[in-house]
């Protein structure tokens, strides 16, 4: 979903939109490392997207795929999504990756990165950010953090069974100009918000269908 020049809400061609699994290295000389292509046949966005305004909330969509995922090559591990609504997340350490920005204007790393970050009280990000619904999002800190390129990626914390579990979506920043940095205030989706709505969008089944992992 994008904003056209006309200021209308236009859904992307999903024939348009590939994704590679397996992949730690997205530099050249590593296209021989086993991975492999990922196609889409549809794109669900929520009833509420606007694209043209923009909002933390609502700024996701669903990739339906239209070829099996082999999670069995390359640098693929599997992560746990939220099981309930109520997990108790503040002042949690967490871990974000992505192969964006390492400082303002360095360009896209070639390498995946992690960081590890503090999830803040929902306290602090309503005083942050007043506009958004503590309920739908999650605030995190760290010395390092996510700056352009890494939105979309995981925020994840290790459960009591040592699991990793994705509680959030990274989206944006706040303040200094629009310019990443360390302790800037990281804003996420909050993914026990919206799985139940993937849910009722999807038969489990046709969802589990997707992913190969015998």
């Amino acid at each position: 979903m994008v904003c056209s020049v006309n200021r209308k809400p236009t859904l992307i061609d999903p024939n348009m939109i590939s994704a590679l699994i397996g992949r730690h290295e997205i530099s050249w000389w590593s296209l021989n490392i086993a991975s492999s292509d990922v196609l889409f046949r549809a794109i669900i966005a929520p009833s509420d997207i606007d694209p043209c305004k923009p909002r933390i909330e609502t700024d996701y969509v669903l990739l339906v795929t239209s070829n099996r995922m082999d999670l069995r090559q390359g640098y693929v591990s599997r992560v746990c999504l939220p099981e309930r609504d109520d997990i108790k997340l503040d002042n949690i350490k967490g871990t974000i990756v992505g192969w964006g920005e390492t400082y303002a204007g360095s360009g896209r790393s070639n390498i995946l990165r992690w960081a590890e970050v503090i999830i803040q009280a929902r306290e602090l990000c309503r005083s942050a950010q007043p506009d958004l619904d503590p309920n739908k999002t999650l605030c995190a800190l760290g010395d390092s953090g996510a700056c352009q390129g890494d939105s979309g990626g995981p925020l994840m914390i290790k459960d009591q069974l040592d699991r990793w579990v994705q509680v959030g979506i990274y989206s944006a920043y706040v303040g200094n100009g629009g310019k990443c940095g360390p302790n800037m205030l990281m804003l996420f989706k909050r993914i026990s918000s919206y799985w139940r709505w993937a849910i009722d969008t999807f038969n489990i089944n046709e969802l589990l269908d997707m992913i190969h992992i015998a």
